[in-house]
């Protein structure tokens, strides 16, 4: 895990030695709770900007907001450091608070970067149909870069030049992957998988959050495809309701990846979604000697 020094020395350094004239932090009220009032009241009215979505007609409904943190606001870069869940030990567990979206560097006008975040918030999906895209939650913005195209990657962080966040283990990362590009166009143009893959990210995060408080640990990094494999299998078996869509999910790694093959399961599947009834209630009717069959299950598989 990055200590609160660590991260604030590093972002000090590229704000003042690489001809960054301030950090910019995203910060989202609706991800988790952090101290922005306080925050706003300490930042210039003109280094400080609403990412608001035009289309909420509501001016008091909590929005994304960007603050630009110069050399005179090192205490508050701090605080914003520590709100996201680092910690002054190495060694302590870590507590990443998506609130804290990250911190941005850019050249060139700075009222031109929240202007961008904005604009590329505002996108069609494949049935041309108008979508807020959220990317800058931390928890998004990962998952993005893994399917999309450089250049799309391009169009949603235009000039931004670098946006480190902190990820679900507490180290920090640039989530930038491509050259900034200050004049390109944010509208994208996705294939219906990118925009399906899109629609699946409730479900694999909240799956992740139910993994971590189940198993008292966070799933490790190398069985994340272990959880795409197990949302896509949830599709294909018509289970489209993400509380179920979790629920698939965690028998999947915790209990067998092909648990749903059981028979037993598979005929308590079918009743999922029907007259209001999740599959979690179906899976708990289910006797105990269908989850020791499918412990005791090797390699060869359910059924073989």
């Amino acid at each position: 895990m990055d200590t609160v020094h660590n991260i604030l020395e590093r972002l000090r350094t590229l704000r003042d030695m690489h001809g960054f004239r301030h950090v910019f932090v995203v910060v989202d009220p609706l991800c988790a709770s952090v101290p922005l009032e306080s925050w706003s009241e300490r930042v210039p009215s003109g280094r400080q900007w609403a990412l608001r979505d035009p289309q909420m007609r509501d001016a008091a409904f909590p929005c994304p907001k960007m603050l630009a943190l110069g050399e005179d606001s090192d205490a508050l870069l701090e605080e914003t450091i520590r709100a996201a869940g680092a910690a002054d030990d190495a060694g302590a567990k870590a507590m990443p608070n998506p609130a804290v979206c990250g911190w941005l560097f850019a050249r060139g006008i700075a009222a031109d970067v929240p202007r961008h975040l904005v604009a590329a918030m505002q996108q069609r999906n494949a049935r041309f149909e108008p979508v807020l895209l959220r990317y800058i939650d931390p928890r998004v913005l990962p998952r993005l870069n893994r399917f999309l195209e450089p250049e799309q990657r391009q169009q949603l962080l235009g000039p931004i030049e670098h946006w480190f966040a902190l990820d679900r283990f507490g180290h920090l990362a640039d989530l930038q992957t491509q050259p900034p590009a200050p004049y390109v166009p944010p509208g994208l143009t996705l294939t219906e998988q990118q925009w399906a893959r899109i629609a699946s990210l409730e479900s694999f995060n909240r799956s992740l959050a139910a993994y971590g408080k189940t198993m008292g640990a966070p799933l490790p990094a190398a069985r994340e495809d272990e959880m795409d494999a197990a949302i896509a299998r949830a599709a294909q078996s018509g289970i489209t309701l993400v509380p179920d869509v979790m629920t698939f999910a965690l028998y999947s790694l915790i209990v067998h990846p092909e648990f749903d093959r059981h028979p037993a399961v598979a005929q308590a599947m079918a009743g999922a979604g029907t007259q209001g009834t999740a599959l979690a209630d179906l899976l708990d009717q289910l006797p105990e000697q269908v989850w020791s069959e499918l412990k005791h299950v090797g390699s060869e598989g359910v059924g073989a």
